[in-house]
């Protein structure tokens, strides 16, 4: 008798698996299933990404009759997590069929688990749109009432609606609702850097105590170059657009014939290699806002400072300004978040203008770099030095009023000026005209770091007096020892020009005690001139 009813349940729930439904209302189970369950459930529903519940929701929705719908609570990851993309695509966006997101957020469910709701609908559903609504920030006692006002008009702030194929656009498919439409679109509309033949590759991932160098740590010897023991290094580094200041060199010529599998006792890999000292486009992957970097020839980089390699010189400036650019930044940061590796940065759109659009932008990231390159070459820790800033001209020390808080100020404002220009000519690239967007990207804006030349950001005038008297300190102790050529500071020479920011970087900085062959003047050179 037991038995027997055993099999009457089971038979009638078998007999529930075969009828067909209007309506389907579930909270289904999350996570990993058994080990004999997920071998079924990876022949059944092969984009079940070994969380049960993607298999339930892609089960119910084919218990539904025509024009019939289903709601399930599920795992928020399920939105956007890069690894739930082949599910999104084949189930949720397929057809159209996603015709609302109810965004929970946490303290919603006893798990501990980030919470969201969606509608499916049985129907392929033309020009369909998809309304989501944001109830993360609201506290949990408070989100069931203020879910109905977002639907009687007493506040709609919530809610955004988006035609559903934009998603399907989207990098990895996610449900990123909280762009106006625009934004959004903006992957349907235009072609990715990868589609576009611009793909960025990531480097080499050395361990920072054993390979990482500072340019004057090095004997000079050494030299450096891509075929030498060191050589000029890109490793991204803190925010600044545009450019950084070379300092940086690696230990990596006795390892370049190396593969990982030659040091298992520590990590280390060897990526692209064949990438590796091109000139192109930089980016560092870590950080809140994307910022991108010329690079010339000769520079190896890594998993931190990721490159996209181009021999044209104007695309190069037109992609650094691009990526530079507070809209690259904030589409980026919708699926990318703080780790901004190749991959992702590959799928950012690509707007294509006219010639003159991306002719003026190339001309003004030009003129951001020679701005901070100048700024760089009064800085003897950079390869650009050549003589410190109060030495300029022929007052001598009197020249440190140029240092003022001011003067480096109005540099700074002259720097933002540019930015704040290519931000509007890539505003209009990508045809964000309405409101709404360009009220997104100011106030995106508004929280990016502000550029600021070398002292601009050191506030008080007492910390820039406290910076000359360190400068002209360091300058003279250098040309006391033969490290400096004092004839630039003497006003004998006239200071050497700065190289093109393509041409490969020196292998000492310009205004360092030289040689005929362009080396470091060594001792008996010396005593020979």
């Amino acid at each position: 008798r037991l038995f027997a009813e055993d099999a009457a349940q089971g038979f009638a729930f078998i007999d529930l698996c075969r009828k067909r439904y209007d309506v389907v209302v579930m909270n289904p189970p999350f996570g990993e299933a058994s080990e004999s369950l997920a071998s079924y459930l990876g022949n059944e529903f092969p984009n079940w990404n070994k969380n049960i519940l993607c298999a339930f929701i892609e089960r119910e929705v084919s218990c539904l009759h025509e024009r019939s719908f289903l709601a399930s609570v599920m795992d928020r990851s399920l939105l956007n997590k890069s690894s739930y993309g082949k599910f999104r695509k084949s189930v949720l966006l397929i057809g159209e069929k996603l015709i609302c997101v109810l965004d929970l957020g946490w303290e919603v469910l006893d798990a501990n688990v980030e919470v969201a709701g969606c509608i499916l609908s049985s129907s392929k559903r033309l020009a369909g749109q998809t309304t989501c609504i944001d109830l993360r920030d609201v506290t949990p006692g408070q989100k069931a009432s203020t879910l109905p006002a977002q639907f009687d008009g007493a506040d709609s702030t919530r809610i955004y609606s988006h035609k559903t194929k934009g998603f399907s656009a989207f990098p990895n498919h996610s449900i990123v609702y909280d762009l106006p439409e625009s934004l959004l679109t903006a992957f349907l509309r235009h072609k990715s850097l990868k589609a576009r033949g611009y793909l960025s590759f990531t480097g080499h991932q050395l361990q920072s105590d054993r390979h990482f160098r500072n340019f004057w740590e090095i004997s000079q010897e050494e030299g450096l170059s891509s075929a030498g023991k060191f050589c000029h290094l890109y490793n991204g580094g803190e925010y600044s657009r545009f450019t950084l200041p070379p300092r940086e060199v690696v230990w990596f010529g006795a390892y370049s014939k190396l593969s990982s599998e030659d040091f298992p006792s520590y990590s280390y890999r060897i990526q692209n290699k064949e990438k590796h000292f091109q000139r192109g486009v930089g980016f560092g992957v870590r950080g809140d806002y994307l910022d991108a970097h010329l690079l010339p020839d000769g520079l190896l980089f890594t998993v931190e400072g990721q490159v996209l390699p181009t021999h044209s010189y104007d695309k190069a400036l037109f992609l650094v300004g691009l990526l530079s650019s507070a809209v690259a930044s904030r589409l980026l940061n919708t699926y990318a978040g703080q780790h901004k590796y190749s991959g992702y940065v590959n799928l950012l759109p690509c707007p294509t203008g006219s010639g003159a659009e991306e002719t003026q932008i190339a001309r003004l990231v030009e003129d951001a770099i020679k701005k901070k390159r100048a700024a760089y070459s009064f800085d003897e820790t950079c390869l650009l030095f050549r003589v410190p800033q109060i030495v300029v001209g022929d007052g001598g020390l009197t020249d440190a009023g140029r240092l003022t808080e001011d003067a480096f100020r109005a540099k700074s404002e002259a720097l933002n000026e540019i930015v704040a220009r290519i931000d509007f000519l890539v505003c209009s690239l990508y045809a964000l005209r309405d409101d709404a967007s360009l009220a997104d990207i100011t106030s995106y804006i508004s929280r990016i770091p502000q550029e600021a030349l070398l002292g601009a950001d050191r506030g008080a005038s007492d910390s820039i007096s406290i910076r000359i008297i360190s400068d002209v300190s360091s300058y003279a102790l250098g040309a006391v020892f033969g490290r400096w050529d004092i004839r630039y500071a003497a006003g004998e020479r006239p200071a050497p020009e700065l190289s093109n920011p393509f041409d490969p970087l020196p292998v000492c900085p310009p205004g360092m005690l030289q040689g005929d062959d362009g080396l470091p003047l060594s001792p008996e050179e010396g005593k020979r001139q």
